[in-house]
């Protein structure tokens, strides 16, 4: 797994001394996700993406690729925020599930038509690499041939902006006012999965002007629902911050905005005179 502040304190013991592992939830932290193509080829069947979302294990990757620095994600959002819909389950892990769903869209590995997908995934960040490896020894079982790609930051969005790509492993963080729009609207700016789905857009037109905040909820736990259906995207987990502490800090606990420095204090005996 990568490594972790949790890990780091326990392999060092002086630094434990010293300093505190602190966990905290932030605004703009969204989800990790796998964005699908969904113009290209097979990605069009929302059968096939709803079988590729099933080669991720959600909670496998929030405790041993995240050392627990997470949760496991079903919608787009905050959970117990606006829409999100608490009885919404996330996607679950099941590669002979996702193999039987490939076999109705017509991909039957016996018969030499596997499912090939090439999925981008970030360079340099081995928590997203462990994820890929993770999704791709899964596919094998779903008789999918997964091939990862890493790219760098500025090659990768290049190659998303087009149309050579079937999937791209991101995180996507969240607008204050958690609206989905950008995401998953046929015009929305961050939908490189091209998806165009007339309901959910007249729902996202609804939502931006509806002022009552149930009605508003309403309507975006209809866009997730729909989401969850037919799958543009895979969400995978809600990754959380976490920082070191000094332990001589005092009143130094992060909260939803992360920390407050004008609360933190020093007891004297560890203060140090000014030079």
């Amino acid at each position: 797994a990568a490594p972790t502040l949790a890990g780091l304190l326990e392999g060092d013991k002086g630094l434990a001394a010293d300093y505190r592992r602190e966990v905290y939830d932030k605004p703009s932290l969204g989800a990790i996700l796998v964005q699908w193509n969904t113009t290209k080829g097979p990605l069009q069947d929302a059968r096939v993406r709803r079988a590729l979302a099933m080669l991720f294990d959600r909670q496998v990757i929030v405790d041993k690729v995240l050392g627990g620095v997470g949760t496991v994600a079903a919608a787009f959002g905050k959970r117990g925020r606006a829409g999100y819909p608490a009885d919404l389950e996330a996607m679950p892990f099941d590669p002979p599930a996702a193999r039987r769903l490939l076999r109705e869209a017509g991909f039957v590995p016996e018969d030499g038509k596997p499912l090939r997908v090439r999925l981008l995934v970030p360079a340099g960040v081995s928590w997203f690499r462990q994820m890929g490896e993770m999704a791709a020894a899964a596919a094998r079982q779903a008789g999918v041939e997964l091939q990862l790609q890493e790219l760098l930051g500025k090659e990768l969005f290049d190659r998303i902006g087009g149309d050579d790509w079937d999937g791209a492993l991101l995180l996507k963080n969240l607008t204050p006012d958690l609206d989905p729009y950008e995401l998953f609207h046929s015009r929305g700016g961050l939908n490189v999965m091209h998806w165009n789905d007339s309901k959910v857009d007249e729902l996202l037109d609804q939502q931006r002007t509806e002022r009552d905040e149930n009605k508003r909820s309403a309507i975006l736990r209809e866009v997730h629902l729909r989401v969850a259906d037919q799958q543009p995207v895979a969400l995978l987990v809600h990754p959380l911050a976490e920082i070191l502490v000094n332990a001589h800090l005092q009143e130094a606990k992060p909260g939803p905005r992360g920390m407050w420095p004008e609360r933190v204090w020093v007891p004297v005996e560890f203060q140090r005179a000014a030079p």
